[in-house]
């Protein structure tokens, strides 16, 4: 087995690590070249004899290479050494899922054409085994939940607010300073990483994929200290929740902050680890839990879905559905804060039709309602994005718990 590696950063770097250690003898396996911006930063590596390369199709075009690893991040670039792989026959290990969530169903396609495995275990959760135990386990259940704590950073965020009573903006600096979180870390804390992360999980265990743009996504952006400190004071938590269910042919999904007790599994994950739970017919409830990101977490991710090829155990072709569909978003209550008091009235007012629990001056909770609502009558009185904050009262959780 020869493998091209494009990407050789911090994820890139320790697949080479991990197939450089001795363990790795015993395979016939070997990283014949490697894809860089700039040599000289990467010379290092070509001291312990990996070839680097700064054109991709040296790469994609070595008919000796016969396993592409894409680990570069973004979209474009990506997506066009993907699908050449593919199309020429070569075996694809990605990390990447926002390029998967965007053009999975061409890359299936490629893949069962040319007879060529995609995988994607390191995708969602880093280092945690989930996509293949889901991928096996969906044979025989059928699955009707995915749900997760899908992103370190805005875990991370959210533990500290909760265990040391902190500011958003101080512990995003502070995110940022020990390298959780990226200079523009809108993807984190907006949701949209997560977002990725469900609709390639709902393609894995539901077959059927759920678009990002359908896909109802409300951030930890504005969230303040207030907030968490309505949630702890009733003994609860604030955790960013990526949902997706099925029943009775109706697809529900979000991300989205969830307040939810201390005594659940989900507020239990702390700092930057991860958690993916999925429920089915057989199985009825499994987790998954581990570190969702890091350089070695992630790297053996990578290396298990290698092995998996190098075995011989990897060329099943996921069967999923591409069909346009609609995604609803979820019935719930919700808590709703806004700092803008001259607003809080009128929002009331828009909102007079569902039962509404006062909180304190800027709080309240609406119930059995969609945040799309919520936020398409929030746009109707023009109420700033940042000043006001949703979160879905956990289905566990009594709305009267928070008073």
């Amino acid at each position: 087995m020869k493998i091209g590696i494009l990407g050789l950063g911090t994820v890139g770097g320790g697949v080479w690590d991990i197939l450089s250690t001795t363990k790795f003898q015993e395979y016939d396996i070997k990283v014949k070249a490697a894809l860089v911006r700039n040599k000289s930063k990467y010379i290092s590596y070509e001291e312990q004899g990996l070839n680097l390369t700064l054109e991709p199709y040296e790469i994609l075009n070595d008919p000796e290479i016969d396993t592409v690893v894409e680990v570069m991040g973004g979209i474009d670039k990506p997506y066009e050494y993907i699908k050449y792989a593919l199309s020429q026959g070569k075996h694809v290990v990605t990390a990447n899922k926002a390029v998967l969530a965007k053009h999975m169903e061409e890359f299936l396609a490629l893949a069962k054409n040319h007879n060529a495995a995609l995988l994607y275990e390191a995708s969602v959760g880093g280092g945690i085994p989930l996509i293949k135990p889901l991928k096996q386990n969906a044979r025989i259940n059928n699955f009707y939940e995915i749900s997760g704590i899908l992103n370190g950073t805005s875990n991370f965020i959210l533990s500290k607010m909760s265990k040391e009573g902190l500011e958003f903006a101080d512990v995003l600096k502070q995110a940022q300073e020990k390298g959780y979180a990226e200079q523009d870390p809108s993807d984190d804390i907006d949701g949209t990483d997560m977002a990725r992360k469900i609709s390639v999980l709902s393609s894995t265990i539901f077959k059927k994929h759920l678009p990002l743009e359908q896909i109802q996504i409300n951030g930890i952006r504005h969230i303040e200290k207030q907030d968490m400190d309505i949630a702890k004071k009733a003994g609860c938590d604030i955790k960013l929740i990526a949902r997706s269910t099925y029943e009775d042919n109706n697809y529900k999904a979000a991300v989205e902050p969830v307040i939810l007790k201390q005594n659940s599994i989900f507020a239990q994950v702390s700092d930057a680890y991860n958690i993916g739970m999925a429920k089915g017919d057989n199985l009825s409830e499994v987790s998954f839990y581990g570190e969702g990101a890091g350089r070695y977490a992630t790297a053996n991710a990578v290396v298990s879905d290698l092995l998996d090829i190098y075995n011989l155990e990897a060329i099943e072709h996921l069967a999923v559905d591409f069909s346009s569909t609609k995604v609803n978003p979820i019935l719930a209550d919700y808590y709703v804060r806004l700092n803008d008091t001259n607003k809080i009235e009128e929002l009331k007012a828009k909102l007079s039709a569902y039962n509404l629990i006062n909180l304190h001056k800027g709080a309240f909770i609406a119930e059995k309602i969609t945040s799309s609502e919520i936020k398409n009558y929030a746009d109707e009185i023009n109420v700033a994005n940042q000043n006001y904050f949703i979160a879905r009262l956990d289905d566990a959780l009594i709305p009267s718990e928070l008073l």
